[in-house]
């Protein structure tokens, strides 16, 4: 997303508006894969010697879980300001690099369907969401308490 700082004023917001490609932004990763485009929105300002972005991101994301590998949807709606000094002596502002890094950014480090997901069982691999485990002994702490 490129900004002419040139055609923006000060008493007057801009609105700038891209659909983007997950793949072209290399924004797909292991467990979070973008599920058609992003909707990139922003509303740009010039103010006090700055030029102020209101970004806004709207996607849907296909995740998988780190516990029980199942994959599920998540919607994405991430807003952020990006400020920027206004320096008339570069004429264009491009967005593109600041947005991906937020986005990214925002990636968790670890991704469950649901905080108390129980996961699956290292021996024989049951979901534990869904069933009990059929081991006779799943771990030694479990083992003890019994």
């Amino acid at each position: 997303m490129k900004i002419d700082v040139t055609k923006l004023s000060e008493d007057r917001e801009m609105l700038f508006s891209e659909e983007w490609d997950a793949e072209e932004f290399d924004l797909n990763v292991p467990g979070w894969m973008y599920q058609g485009p992003l909707g990139v929105k922003a509303v740009v300002k010039r103010d006090s010697g700055v030029v102020v972005a209101k970004v806004s991101v709207e996607a849907l994301a296909r995740l998988t879980c780190a516990r029980c590998f199942e994959e599920f949807n998540r919607p994405l709606h991430k807003t952020f300001k990006l400020i920027y000094s206004l320096d008339l002596s570069k004429r264009i502002i491009f967005l593109d690099n600041n947005i991906r890094e937020e986005l990214i950014l925002d990636y968790p480090q670890k991704i469950l369907c649901k905080e108390e997901c129980r996961g699956l069982c290292l021996k024989c691999g049951a979901d534990l969401n869904e069933e009990k485990c059929k081991c006779k002994v799943r771990n030694f702490k479990e083992h003890q308490e019994t």
